[in-house]
């Protein structure tokens, strides 16, 4: 700490209800003022979080129709790299719906908004990369119906979707996935209009289009129709070991049956795994030290079938939550969770991520516990704080030297410790829900880690809580600065006296230490606490797979 510093330091700071004279800034959702993020920034937000269950301040209507002119904006200035993001982040599994996507990829195939030609084209040439599965496929197709009419190269493009998979892959998807939101395989194929390849998809079509049996028709399809046929659990039961059947092919009617849920179970794919555990658990499948119990704890810890499933560390998340607390959501049914699944589903969260090597720096992460975190995170019994104290976990997990704490208006000790598991993390979240000031992790770090008479600075602008000199710091020693600030926020702050930012610079300045701030975004918004024009700070989309490795990177850069 240098005597230039000090001298530097000052007390002409801007509450967060008003903008920094001279920078560009604009006014959130609760009245405070932040940094405004570009449209290639917030399409990505939007990519990977989507708008579902809108946020504490906006609703889902209007969060979706601010989200669909970005990208509307986007397309009028280069509808190919709007494809190619919209491709990648589909592909790499950043997300953890698809749905964005496919409503992103809607939007450039339009021409109402995408007025070449060979730009809509090459749009509608991505539809198999991201429309991947059957589900993907109709909710494509709702969404353009929504938009506008079905015309000749929408369905040519359907038809190569349905003509391009080989026989038994085409039957898995339209017996696995027949309908959804209103839309029906037999409605694509009366839109689209297929003109079969070969007589195997002649024989699918016709199948799909009069729903009765088929002379020629592939195995799958004669088997789905030998089940909705079958009188006793025996034949259900002999069908699914037979034929490799998973849940999806079950007629409703069979669900509740124990023995035919020992049938499914090894053949369960990895997300229906996820999906079924409390009904597994209930069921009587997963005691201790039982057969059921080894099975499933072996699958989750393949994480070669884990990556080879796409399992999104959200969907774990969920999982883990719902298991955890022994009922679910909707509906009736309860269970004692089996201890050994939530910890193995503990490690599977951690591991969902990319692998990332720590970078090793001193590390606050600060976890926004105010409010408007109470909002769902992409139409989950999930909050925004829940996942907010996920991803703090993830860098707790990762990095040696690291401190949680959560703050509103005023900064608190969560009690959370990297042995605390993500469960445990959980139950022990308690919060004011209070409003927002988002520089507090700072100047906590400034109050607790400057000389004393520095801290004066704080209580002149209001900040009278960082003087506990009984807190005990998880660095190595008291006075060892803070190296790297994360802040997992849905950036709604209004409520300090100083900005954020300038708590950053101050902090900078009076410690002499270049420290970084890395903000995480828990809502598909167009703000930021962090200044887009500073090098030092990195603003990025929370539940994104990458986000532990983008970290580590630009903290040890």
């Amino acid at each position: 700490m240098t005597t230039k510093a000090y001298k530097n330091f000052s007390t002409r700071m801007t509450p967060q209800s008003e903008p920094i004279p001279g920078l560009n800034q604009i006014q959130n959702h609760a009245g405070g003022f932040a940094f405004g993020i570009d449209d290639w920034k917030r399409l990505e937000r939007f990519l990977v979080l989507g708008s579902d269950g809108g946020t504490y301040y906006v609703k889902e209507r209007q969060l979706t129709r601010e989200n669909a002119e970005c990208v509307i904006r986007l397309l009028g200035k280069d509808p190919r790299r709007v494809v190619d993001m919209i491709v990648a982040i589909s592909e790499a599994g950043r997300a953890y719906k698809n749905d964005p996507a496919l409503f992103a990829l809607a939007l450039s195939s339009s021409p109402d908004f995408v007025t070449n030609k060979e730009d809509r084209a090459y749009a509608l040439s991505a539809l198999p990369k991201v429309a991947r599965i059957g589900t993907h496929l109709l909710h494509f197709v709702q969404y353009v119906d929504g938009l506008r009419g079905m015309g000749y190269a929408l369905r040519k493009s359907l038809s190569s979707w349905m003509n391009d998979k080989d026989g038994d892959s085409l039957a898995y998807q339209i017996l696995k996935y027949q309908s959804r939101d209103g839309w029906s395989m037999r409605d694509v194929l009366r839109v689209a209009h297929p003109k079969p390849v070969d007589d195997v998809h002649k024989t699918i079509y016709a199948y799909i289009a009069n729903a009765a049996k088929v002379e020629g028709a592939p195995t799958l399809l004669r088997v789905y129709e030998a089940m909705k046929a079958a009188k006793s659990v025996q034949e259900v039961c002999g069908l699914i070991t037979d034929q490799n059947l998973t849940w999806e092919f079950v007629p409703a009617q069979w669900l509740g049956e124990k023995a035919v849920w020992e049938a499914l179970l090894p053949r369960l794919p990895f997300t229906a795994l996820l999906r079924n555990l409390g009904r597994l658990t209930s069921l009587g499948l997963v005691g201790t030290f039982s057969e059921g119990e080894n099975m499933i704890v072996e699958r989750l810890n393949d994480r070669e079938r884990m990556r080879k499933s796409r399992i999104h560390p959200f969907g774990v998340l969920l999982a883990l939550r719902t298991y955890e607390q022994g009922h679910g959501f909707r509906g009736s049914l309860s269970w004692s969770p089996n201890t050994t699944v939530c910890t193995t589903l503990d490690d599977l969260f951690y591991a969902s991520f990319e692998n990332a090597e720590p970078c090793g720096k001193r590390m606050l992460i600060g976890l926004d516990i105010s409010g408007s975190m109470d909002s769902r995170v992409m139409d989950s019994p999930v909050t925004c704080m829940e996942a907010a104290l996920a991803m703090g976990m993830v860098h707790m997990h990762n990095e040696p030297f690291t401190k949680l704490m959560g703050f509103d208006t005023g900064l608190k000790d969560l009690g959370v410790t990297r042995r605390d598991t993500l469960a445990s993390a959980l139950r022990r979240l308690t919060r004011n829900g209070g409003g927002t000031d988002c520089s507090l992790p700072m100047l906590y770090a400034m109050g607790n880690k400057v000389p004393e008479r520095y801290r004066a600075k704080l209580v002149h602008w209001g900040y009278t809580t960082f003087y506990q000199s009984s807190y005990s710091y998880s660095f190595d020693h008291d006075m060892i600065p803070v190296e790297a600030f994360v802040v997992i926020t849905d950036n709604e702050t209004w409520a300090g006296n100083v900005q954020p930012v300038q708590a950053l610079q101050e902090y900078r300045k009076i410690s002499g230490l270049g420290a970084k701030l890395v903000v995480i975004g828990m809502q598909a918004t167009n703000i930021s606490i962090a200044d887009p024009s500073d090098r030092g700070s990195l603003d990025i989309v929370g539940m994104d797979t990458s986000v532990p490795a983008v970290v580590a990177d630009f903290l040890r850069g």
